[in-house]
């Protein structure tokens, strides 16, 4: 007597919810973009393997994307490593001891003004003239600020133009 074996290369929605135990709508949402294998009227086929891995791993096991995400991230650090290597980038933390000592800097400069005008604004009668020294002061310290400033710009322009000698590899 023939026995019956059913075909298990393949399932209708119907199949997978009865297999599964999910939802229709659940499963509907878990192969969305899977591409049905056949129609017949309408119930739609599905290759057993795919959909069933989508249904129970989602789409986590895409390893072709996996490799690719892989492959992206390990190019990006890789760019990273030689942007820092030119001197093109730094790390956050050495921005942040630059920044605090500017603004340090700054600070004690301005905090300065006063204390060494105050005998020559005490001795002027006009406010054109105690403005006139209170402008000369602010500039002077803006002056030293921007002396104290210029080594760091010309280690960014010998960085620069170091890395415009250098050729790219292949080049």
């Amino acid at each position: 007597m023939p026995t019956h074996n059913p075909d298990l290369s393949r399932f209708s929605l119907t199949q997978l919810r009865e297999l599964t135990g999910h939802a229709e709508r659940t499963i509907r949402k878990r192969l969305g973009g899977l591409e049905p294998v056949a129609k017949d009227g309408r119930t739609v086929w599905y290759a057993a393997r795919p959909a069933l891995e989508r249904i129970y791993l989602g789409e986590s096991l895409d390893l072709t994307r996996e490799r690719a995400r892989l492959a992206s991230e390990q190019a990006d650090a890789q760019a990273l490593r030689n942007q820092q290597q030119r001197g093109e980038v730094v790390p956050a933390e050495d921005m942040d001891r630059a920044l605090i000592a500017v603004s340090t800097l700054t600070s004690g400069r301005l905090q300065g003004i006063p204390r060494s005008l105050a005998p020559e604004l005490a001795a002027e009668s006009t406010p054109a003239k105690c403005e006139a020294i209170v402008e000369k002061a602010i500039l002077e310290a803006l002056g030293d600020l921007a002396d104290q400033g210029q080594a760091p710009l010309d280690r960014v322009g010998r960085a620069k133009r170091g890395a415009r000698r250098r050729k790219p590899a292949g080049a």
